[in-house]
């Protein structure tokens, strides 16, 4: 999505794409979460346009610092303590800039980051 923000010429999506390029971002962090993962770096360039047919769908990316939050029992996990910094400073939440445990709700942050990012020019 990053890439295909900076070759319009404002660097942003309108309001009404970035709307509903909005809502399929946050439909793809739910399904993960349904899954009891969170991903800990959504941003722009995690997430990609299909292609051909598929054009108009927005597929997630880019899993490699996910965290599986659900133990064997389909149970939140017990947060840890203290946790290294995880994800990109800009798109990051307030949690994960404290360094403490987080969850589903700091990836719907970092979505609303996300969105700031891809509708105001400049962004954030």
């Amino acid at each position: 999505l990053s890439q295909t923000c900076t070759t319009s010429l404002l660097q942003v999506f309108s309001v009404s794409t970035a709307m509903g390029v909005g809502i399929q971002c946050l439909e793809a962090c739910e399904d993960l979460h349904k899954y009891g993962f969170i991903h800990r770096d959504l941003k722009p360039a995690n997430y990609a346009c299909g292609l051909g047919d598929k054009i108009r769908v927005i597929y997630i990316l880019d899993f490699g610092i996910a965290r599986k939050i659900l133990n064997v029992k389909g149970e939140l996990k017990t947060p840890r303590q203290s946790v290294r910094f995880k994800g990109t400073i800009r798109f990051a939440s307030i949690a994960c800039h404290k360094n403490t445990e987080m969850g589903p709700k700091d990836d719907c942050e970092s979505w609303f980051y996300l969105l700031l990012d891809i509708t105001i020019p400049r962004g954030m």
